[in-house]
């Protein structure tokens, strides 16, 4: 039987952090809404920011009395991709603006912005991602994101969790498979963003207002070509790894309790389809 993530030392573990950052990009970018002002959208929220719990990673808070507050928005979303479970991300609109401490457990994307790291199914760390659907975007701007961290600290981050002993929390099968997802998922998304038509030669806010729209009519995603990408990435986990999916998340008699209802929508889709301030599996 595959094992779970040890979510309790996980959840435990800050493995990015640069103090006082959120000085650095105009009040807080990724949590306090600091928002560049080109970003004039009419439908994605701005007062909040939507981070992503990993499906197995909120089935254990939950499990634990560790679910975000009962106040906060909360959906799931699934993605078939053929293999034998669904890949399944809690979002939660967070509008605590960086003041989470202490009645908000945060998720692994929090404790990893503004990367997500990329695994090969050896468990090498061999590149680092955009931790957002926006600083994704932003590659494909001339513009930078707002975020500083990404901006100048990417390789020492790169290097330092290579040799980083609790950075081996993350080399579990199903944290490094949900990551590798992402990369493939990442890497479409930014051919189409590069080839779109309707895209091409806009700035500023006239980009975002049309990105916005391009977006949520999943004009810029080929769902089919995803799933064939995870599927084989799962082929090559599930060959060196087995079945690596968990069983249910049980309670954990030492994991801090929070509280909170769990509440869920399923609908089937990608999640970062869905949320372009979050994971896939973050603002």
């Amino acid at each position: 039987m595959a094992t779970e993530p040890n979510w309790a030392e996980i959840e435990a573990t800050v493995f990015a952090w640069e103090d006082q950052c959120w000085l650095t990009c105009n009040g807080g970018y990724c949590c306090g809404n600091s928002h560049p002002k080109e970003f004039n959208f009419r439908i994605f929220r701005l007062d909040a920011s939507a981070i992503v719990y990993l499906g197995e990673e909120y089935d254990w808070m939950v499990a634990n009395g560790a679910a975000p507050p009962s106040d906060m928005r909360k959906r799931e979303f699934s993605f078939d991709f053929g293999g034998p479970r669904p890949l399944r991300a809690v979002v939660v609109d967070c509008d605590r603006k960086g003041l989470c401490e202490g009645c908000l457990i945060k998720p692994l994307q929090c404790r990893i912005y503004p990367f997500i790291p990329v695994f090969d199914d050896t468990a090498k760390l061999v590149d680092l991602y955009p931790g957002s659907m926006y600083d994704l975007t932003f590659l494909k701007t001339d513009d930078q994101t707002p975020c500083t961290v990404w901006q100048t600290k990417r390789e020492p981050y790169l290097v330092n969790w290579q040799k980083l002993p609790a950075f081996d929390l993350l080399r579990h099968p199903l944290i490094m498979f949900y990551f590798a997802a992402y990369k493939a998922f990442a890497d479409i998304y930014l051919e189409m963003l590069g080839d779109s038509k309707t895209l091409a030669g806009l700035e500023g806010e006239d980009f975002w207002s049309a990105w916005e729209f391009q977006y949520l009519g999943r004009k810029l995603f080929d769902i089919p070509r995803i799933k064939s990408e995870i599927f084989a990435i799962y082929q090559q986990f599930e060959a060196r790894y087995g079945d690596f999916f968990p069983a249910a998340a049980a309670a954990d008699p030492a994991a801090p309790g929070r509280g909170g209802p769990i509440t869920r929508t399923a609908p089937t889709a990608a999640v970062a389809a869905e949320t372009p301030n979050s994971l896939p599996p973050a603002e």
